[in-house]
């Protein structure tokens, strides 16, 4: 029987990275959305001088950060306030400092400081998120569904090339670098004296998501190795049952 080894840690690949290619195609939308808006503000913006008179406070747990409040004169002699939308600490301005203002002739209460911060960072931080979620998405979907096709086809050009070695079985072990829902696979080990060298050579199967000690135990194992380069190998372990499906 053909030993098909659930891998928990594939299913967790893809789960994650689904949920971040999600999260980064949004942010990505959102992205694309703010840099259309913002193109479409400064096509029909109007330019005014305007006067920092407040720096607004705001505080989360233990930081601060500082908004600008600017006041100007429309074109039609109305005098707007406005707070912008970006924060600093330390302040980027003092009150009394001259700014650049850009608002729309309509709806003059949604000007903005004409700096690349309040203009651009939002478009920024969208992006740069935007594209870290989804190129780490990519990349667990990528592992996920095509490490196991990788490895196959390593595995069966070993079968197909390499040298054919009868191992005997050492020991079981978990191994404790992995771990995936709180669980760690578990490795078969081997070892093969090459009586020309009179060297031991260890070898170590593939990831196992049951302990396979009682089907390994005082066997004789195959291995296929590379002739030019025995760190290069495949255990074969298909004689273990198949892990029923939960």
């Amino acid at each position: 029987m053909t030993a098909n080894r659930q891998n928990p840690l594939q299913k967790t690949l893809k789960i994650i990275g689904a949920v971040f290619l999600l999260i980064g195609v949004v942010d990505l939308g959102i992205c694309v959305f703010a840099y259309q808006t913002n193109l479409n503000f400064l096509e029909t913006a109007i330019s005014a001088p305007g006067t920092v008179i407040e720096m607004n406070r705001s505080s989360t747990g233990s930081s601060s950060s500082y908004y600008p409040v600017v006041q100007f004169t429309t074109n039609q002699g109305e005098i707007i306030e406005f707070q912008s939308n970006v924060s600093s600490n330390p302040p980027s301005y003092q009150t009394g400092d001259e700014v650049a203002v850009l608002y729309p002739e309509d709806t003059p209460e949604k000007a903005r400081i004409d700096s690349f911060s309040d203009l651009w960072l939002f478009v920024i931080i969208f992006a740069g998120v935007g594209g870290s979620f989804t190129i780490a998405g990519m990349g667990m979907l990528f592992y996920a569904f095509y490490s196991q096709k990788i490895r196959t086809q390593r595995q069966e050009k070993l079968k197909a090339e390499g040298k054919v070695l009868i191992t005997q079985y050492t020991e079981t072990e978990q191994n404790t670098n992995l771990r995936v829902n709180k669980r760690s696979p578990y490795r078969i080990l081997s070892q093969w004296h090459n009586p020309v060298e009179d060297k031991i050579y260890i070898f170590k199967s593939d990831n196992i998501w049951f302990n396979p000690e009682e089907f390994a135990r005082d066997r004789t194992l195959k291995v296929y190795v590379n002739p030019d380069n025995y760190d290069e190998y495949y255990m074969d372990i298909d004689f273990l049952p198949e892990l029923q499906k939960q």
